[in-house]
């Protein structure tokens, strides 16, 4: 029998994978404004009392019942030569004023002391308005950066906007980066600070346009790059250029082909693909037995179904591993009478359609491609009664 060489067969296979992949990293640009695609809006931390007798209190006259919380600007440490003398974070102080209504006051200068800093005039977001962020309210904040291995000052700007119905204040920092991919540029806009630890990436420079993260593509003319990393201390984001034809890449973005997936389904045993609806609009659901929004949405989306014209669209379920006793539970209980699989025991499904959030919703054309993401069933409705068409405003 004729020995099999296995170094022979690793260094064949490492070749081909990296002879796949280029890796490549392009310097970034900061900005201290907002994006056009800023969307990732925070909520003020939980706040702790602040004692009337304290130095901090002296600067909130006029308040009463407060409570001091902080915004981290970035986390400890997240940059190189950062010490516990760098301002990485700011306070504030919320307080009922004499009109008893919630105030806000920003300790903009970063020194601890609220004595030279005033009540901030919050815009109002109600529930069934919107508000671009450039409009919400802001304060420009002082804190420290590392530049070439010493400290420096900066500040940023704050937007800030409060929700009565919920007694909430959401805030975003006026930050964002760009970088240039073949004379083409791309926006990088970090989802909770600037440490960019979790960030999204933009080639379309239209409002509204999908955001990618890591171990994501992009699509630049007919090249396409997968998003690696971003570091914040080289300033670089690091992308993979793949080589392979982009007919043979999956994803779950938008314009790309879905990813393949084969299981049994759990209410009839039948073996289910997404290659053997081809020709159909199929629509996925991806959720877990403990996601309520999941569950609330679920009778919804059995009246789209119950209604459908199946020989045009199939609905597909994929629900985290669970007890079968759970699952069947949620089955009963909704009547859920399309195709419904799990995701097994690793949840390789959820790994392949890098599930971050539940419910994740999928629309994908007759030709296996995925052409929204997202989809309550109302819009899926409208969607289907158009003729499976997008409904245009008019």
């Amino acid at each position: 029998m004729k020995k099999i060489n296995f170094v022979s067969v690793f260094l064949f296979v490492f070749t081909v994978s990296f002879a796949q992949r280029q890796e490549i990293k392009l310097p970034l640009t900061f900005h201290n404004r907002l994006s056009i695609h800023s969307t990732g809006f925070s909520v003020l931390n939980v706040t702790k009392e602040l004692s009337d007798t304290s130095q901090m209190a002296k600067g909130c006259s006029g308040l009463t019942n407060l409570r001091i919380g902080t915004i981290d600007i970035y986390p400890k440490a997240s940059i190189t030569g950062w010490d516990s003398s760098f301002r990485s974070s700011v306070q504030y102080v919320l307080g009922i004023g004499k009109d008893g209504r919630e105030q806000l006051i920003i300790d903009k200068n970063n020194n601890s002391d609220f004595s030279d800093d005033s009540v901030l005039v919050v815009s109002t977001l109600e529930s069934k308005t919107s508000i671009s962020p450039d409009k919400f309210s802001k304060a420009s904040v002082e804190y420290d950066w590392s530049e070439q291995g010493k400290k420096v000052k900066r500040s940023i700007d704050i937007h800030f906007v409060y929700q009565p119905k919920a007694n909430m204040y959401f805030y975003t920092f006026a930050h964002y980066a760009t970088a240039m991919l073949n004379g083409k540029k791309i926006e990088i806009v970090g989802n909770k600070d600037l440490s960019y630890l979790n960030y999204s990436v933009f080639n379309d420079s239209t409002a509204g346009s999908e955001g990618v993260t890591t171990n994501k593509y992009i699509k630049n003319n007919d090249e396409v790059y997968r998003i690696n990393d971003l570091d914040i201390n080289e300033n670089v984001l690091i992308l993979e250029k793949d080589k392979r034809p982009f007919s043979e890449i999956e994803s779950p973005q938008i314009g790309f082909r879905a990813p393949a997936f084969t299981e049994t389904d759990l209410i009839t045993k039948e073996m289910v693909s997404l290659e053997k609806y081809r020709g159909k609009y199929v629509y996925l659901d991806i959720w877990t037995t403990w996601c309520g929004a999941c569950i609330e949405e679920m009778p919804n989306v059995k009246e789209v179904y119950d209604k459908a014209d199946r020989s045009k669209i199939e609905f597909i379920g994929i629900v985290g591993k669970d007890t079968r006793e759970k699952i069947d539970k949620i089955i009963n209980k909704i009547g859920i009478n399309w195709k419904l699989v799990e995701a097994n025991s690793e949840n390789i499904i959820f790994n392949k359609y890098k599930v971050r959030a539940f419910p994740t919703t999928l629309l994908i054309d007759p030709n296996g491609i995925v052409i929204k993401s997202g989809l309550r069933a109302e819009e899926l409705k409208r969607f289907i009664e158009n003729g499976f068409s997008d409904v245009v405003e008019k």
